[in-house]
């Protein structure tokens, strides 16, 4: 298997998998449909653009280099994952059966960029070298992104016509705001975990 073979696997392995930003993907399909959903994969393009583009090569050598900056990191995404959980969580009370509110723009890019499948791609899947050599991996991603992203807000309008009267908008905040605890959960744990755990008797 070649090397753009296996990136490309791996890479929609990785893409595909549940996670914050698919969960905002699907929201946006269930809430608003497919066609209004599909501008939502230039934003999810912008924020791997920079994350995997930007913060690899700029905050990639310091974050192997210091442990106390892959702390500050797990955190950050952490915290901003349980303010973006507690959020969707309460107002799912407040919203009834609302369905057409789309998913913020704002909050996908920033979800995006702290996702940290940016940071797997970046460090472990890409391969090194200069930019002009890797234009077939970065047009490889760009299909698995924009591919992955269609799967999930195809599968959020889908739950919708499945079972209509569980696709409210009350439902997908509460399922959404779920999945972003429970990844903020893994991070914080992680975070504290290296933290305490190495000096736990």
């Amino acid at each position: 298997m070649t090397g753009l073979a296996a990136f490309s696997l791996a890479a929609l392995a990785l893409l595909i998998a549940p996670g914050p930003t698919n969960a905002l993907l699907a929201a946006s399909g269930a809430r608003i449909g497919v066609r209004r959903s599909l501008r939502m994969l230039l934003v999810v393009l912008a924020g791997y653009a920079i994350s995997v583009g930007v913060l690899t090569i700029v905050v990639a050598p310091q974050l192997q280099a210091s442990p106390t900056a892959w702390l500050a990191a797990k955190l950050a995404a952490g915290l901003y994952l349980s303010w973006l959980g507690l959020r969707l969580w309460r107002t799912a009370d407040t919203v009834g059966d609302e369905r057409n509110a789309p998913v913020i723009a704002t909050e996908m890019f920033v979800t995006t960029l702290l996702n940290p499948k940016g940071l797997i791609i970046g460090l472990a899947l890409l391969p090194r070298g200069q930019v002009s050599s890797l234009a077939a991996y970065l047009f490889v991603l760009a299909l698995a992104i924009a591919g992955c992203g269609v799967v999930w807000i195809s599968a959020g309008y889908a739950f919708t016509r499945a079972a209509p009267r569980l696709a409210t908008r009350r439902f997908i905040n509460r399922a959404s705001g779920a999945t972003m605890l429970a990844f903020a959960a893994y991070f914080l744990i992680s975070a504290v975990w290296a933290i305490v755990g190495p000096q736990a008797p």
